[in-house]
């Protein structure tokens, strides 16, 4: 989970939510028990001890959480805020219940603990298709993902951090309410509970410098009718309809029913907003047939060839299909159209986007086959973010699996032109593959970051954006063509802007299992508060196409200039050419990794399927890509392959006979490495000319060198000879009972290594202490034997030496210099056992010297 829970932390190899002890116990004798963070009732509550904080959030803004559910259950997910760590109780949850980015609600107390806040507290769980088919789910009309029950799932939530909390010892719990075991009276719903330590500062953007200014509230858009229905109606801040509603449709006098999304319709106090004028007076939006586009003002360049579109696949991207104006905005999650219309109007919502933005203008539809977007100051100014996009369905709805299967690569192109964008302060995403997954993005000139032109970015790294791969400056009103290669098996992606290479990266997206994505469009963050101007801003979309793209493309007036880069512009532009240059740094990649079986959805293993021994492999965790894995593997001389999670584990396989077999695992790349693919051969040839070989004789100088081999990772070789938990299927709390077993041991979580640290009333998981310490055997096997050569006339008592230094814990804390020393001592045979043992140590003279006389 994101942040990490406590039990998690705790609970190595169990880090699904805790139960309270199970149905039965939380409801016994008609009551409602549970520990505060999910341990069973009467029992010891490890999980409320005050932890180290996992995550800092701003208050006012939007933070999000990541979780992973292993075995579906249906049912809705609800977070909660406690302030005080130390002082965990139901009535400190209560305070800060925290309710869906975008939605609105309000409770007499203030608290959004009434029933009226309970769809905005509450985030209900797609269905797996496995659900939706075998258990009961009366009315559901929400998305269905493609899976069985127990496929492991990662999903991720925005909720709001409440204004004005400030904490630097908070607590966030998570709470799961399964809904697929309460389809009796005689039965209750199992639930689920996890905790995480967090710290909450004072909201603002956290890189701009200076906050937005107020800005009046965006008229809302959407709006149900507000002739008051006959009978009763919702109260004020009641729900008034969506999806699935049954209740009263209409809002008692003095409120208006608002559409927040399309599932939920709410009472807001106050009078209806007028509806927006009728379409149709509003020429700028109107969708106009293009048919002579050489007007004279027109900043479009004369009219072009044709981009033509040679198709990989079925899929037809084509806007041209959408003149009608509403068709485009008649595609939903659930539909096997070749988009999903999503956000438009207040921009507040990253569903569908309902028929309002197409009806309204907003999207528009023309015959030379653009798309064009159309975003207002006055919905988008001081939003964070702001939506108007739609996301690509590549294989009209189905698995990208099914027309994706066994292509190496696939090529997605299509043309844009930015008008307006150089006037405003907000950063665009233009295309991304979920939230972590950024491939394009407009950073305009009035940014903080915008230096003063704009700029296409390729590969940011955050929503800011505060840094990014590559960029080229391009100018406001011209049409330019980007071509994106996608790479399933390894989760590559590569881009070229106006046919010359852009940048190549990565992106953390498992692609042949998603039904949807890219998302392509408006997704602005406007932090800089800069006023937009009283035009509308405006995104052209044109010539998509899964293929090859051919002919004059972009075909909307064709490319002015041969660049990105406006040729008038002054002498800021020849200074920006240079930064081309760092295309030539991705160089391609020689094909050192070769996917196993396939490698997407691949676990890797030994001999056979079920071979997955602990040795064979070292862990990486955190690693943000599968480059960052590669990479590592690349610095080891053993490495034999890597297995690359999408949650950011990695292990770099160094088994002897490599990786021979794998098992399918959602959400896992599998992939072998060879170190003799990337053939350096061509370049010593040169070099084997006459004048290299004079220079090539001083080399074996630097041979005799090898002194500066790096050292063991710090602080790692206090774990050599002591008990590794984990590998027997034991935590920490296994020495309970034993003060000098818990110092003694160790367990590992995600790939660290975390000390077992006795607290005075049991042996807990020391997380001060987290270490990491890749191929740690190899590690500990290396120190002995460096300590052996240390002293060829005595090696068995030497190495009875080494092994006691490892295994006793102050002589470890010593340290491998220390240890060498001491083996100074002993090197001729003429200093005692127990002068050398004091020099190591120092103390525990006695003891030692037992121990290891016991030893020889």
């Amino acid at each position: 989970t994101v942040p990490l829970a406590r039990n998690a932390i705790k609970s190595v190899g169990n880090e699904n939510g805790a139960v309270g002890g199970g149905p039965a116990s939380v409801h016994q004798g008609g009551r409602y028990l549970h520990g505060i963070c999910g341990n069973a009732p009467g029992t010891t509550q490890d999980y409320n001890k005050v932890g180290a904080v996992q995550a800092t959030f701003e208050a006012g803004r939007t933070a999000e959480f990541k979780l992973i559910i292993t075995a579906h259950h249906m049912g809705f997910f609800e977070f909660e805020l406690c302030a005080d760590a130390g002082q965990l109780s139901e009535e400190c949850f209560a305070q800060h219940r925290l309710l869906k980015e975008g939605c609105e609600c309000r409770c007499p107390d203030g608290t959004n603990s009434c029933a009226t806040c309970d769809q905005c507290r509450r985030w209900w769980k797609p269905l797996m298709s496995s659900e939706a088919s075998s258990w009961v789910a009366r009315d559901y009309a929400g998305p269905v993902l493609e899976g069985q029950y127990l496929d492991e799932v990662e999903f991720t939530l925005r909720y709001t951090i409440p204004a004005g909390v400030r904490t630097g010892n908070g607590v966030i719990r998570w709470h799961y309410m399964t809904t697929n075991s309460c389809t009796s009276t005689s039965s209750s719903p199992e639930e689920f509970w996890n905790c995480a330590d967090v710290k909450v500062v004072p909201g603002g953007p956290t890189p701009a410098p200076a906050p937005t200014p107020p800005t009046p509230e965006p008229t809302p858009m959407p709006v149900i009718a507000p002739t008051p229905a006959p009978g009763p109606c919702s109260e004020a801040w009641g729900q008034c309809g969506g999806k699935q509603w049954s209740g009263y449709t209409c809002c008692e006098s003095g409120s208006y029913c608002k559409v927040t999304n399309e599932w939920y319709h709410q009472c807001v106090p106050g009078a209806a907003p007028a509806p927006p004028a009728t379409p149709a007076p509003t020429p700028v939006r109107t969708p106009v047939p293009v048919s002579s586009p050489a007007s004279g003002p027109s900043p479009s360049p004369a009219p072009g060839g044709t981009c033509t579109c040679a198709k990989s696949t079925a899929w037809d991207g084509s806007f041209a299909q959408f003149l009608d104006g509403t068709g485009f905005c008649g595609q939903n999650f659930d539909g096997s159209g070749p988009y999903i219309s999503a956000g438009g109007g207040a921009g507040s919502s990253g569903g569908w986007s309902g028929t309002k933005p197409c009806e309204s203008g907003q999207y528009s539809f023309y015959q030379d086959g653009a798309w064009g977007i159309s975003v207002d100051g006055a919905e988008a100014q001081g939003k964070v973010p702001y939506r108007a996009f739609a996301y690509a369905q590549f294989c009209n709805g189905k698995p990208y699996s099914e027309c994706w299967a066994g292509q190496e690569k696939v090529s997605f192109s299509f043309s844009f032109k930015a008008e307006g964008m150089d006037q405003i302060g907000a950063y665009v995403k233009l295309l991304f593959w979920t939230d972590a997954g950024n491939i394009l993005g407009l950073l305009p000139p009035k940014h903080p970051k915008g230096n003063g032109q704009l700029r296409l970015l390729a590969f940011m790294t955050d929503d800011y954006p505060n840094a990014w791969s590559a960029e080229v400056p391009i100018q406001a009103g011209s049409w330019h063509h980007a071509e994106i290669d996608f790479a399933p098996a390894s989760q590559a992606v590569s881009i070229s802007l106006d046919g010359a290479k852009m940048a190549d990266g990565t992106i953390p997206v498992n692609m042949l299992a998603a039904s949807n994505g890219p998302q392509i469009g408006v997704y602005s963050f406007d932090f800089g508060g800069q006023p937009w101007p009283q035009e509308a801003v405006k995104l052209w979309l044109s010539d998509a196409c899964v293929g090859t793209a051919s002919g004059e493309c972009p075909s909307s007036g064709g490319r002015s200039t041969p660049g990105p880069a406006p040729a008038p512009e002054p002498e800021p532009e020849p200074e920006a050419e240079p930064e081309p240059e760092p295309e030539p740094e991705p160089a391609p990649s020689p094909s050192e990794f070769e996917p196993v079986d396939g490698g997407v959805d691949r676990a890797c293993r030994g001999a056979d399927s079920s071979d997955n021994a602990a040795a064979y492999y070292s862990v990486f965790s955190g690693a943000v890509s599968l480059d960052a894995c590669k990479s590592h593997c690349r610095s080891l001389e053993a490495c034999k392959g890597i297995e690359f999670s999408i949650s950011g584990r990695c292990e770099v396989w160094t088994r002897d006979g490599g990786i021979g077999a794998s098992r399918a695992a959602n959400g896992y790349t599998c992939l072998r490495y060879s170190r003799s693919i990337p053939a350096p051969a061509p370049e010593p040839e040169p070099e084997a000319e006459p004048e290299p070989e004079p220079e090539a004789k001083p080399e074996p100088e630097p041979e005799p060198e090898p002194a500066p081999a790096p050292g063991p990772v710090a602080g790692c070789t206090r774990l050599c000879g002591i008990a590794n938990l984990t590998a027997v299927g034991k935590q920490c709390s296994a020495h309970d009972s034993s003060q000098d077993s818990c110092g003694r041991s160790f367990i590992v979580k995600s790939g660290f290594h975390v000390p077992c640290a006795w607290t005075g009333c049991g042996c807990f998981a020391d997380g001060a202490g987290v270490l990491e310490c890749p191929n740690l055997p190899a590690l500990c096997a290396s120190l002995a034997q460096v300590v052996e050569q240390k002293s060829p006339h005595w090696p068995q008592k030497t190495a009875a030496v080494a092994r006691l230094a490892l295994r006793h814990p102050r002589l470890r804390a010593a340290g491998a210099s220390h240890l060498t020393r001491g083996m100074a001592f002993i090197q001729g045979g003429n200093v005692s056992l127990q002068r050398a043992e004091l020099s190591v140590e120092g103390h525990d003279g006695l003891a030692a010297h037992k121990e290891l006389r016991a030893e020889l």
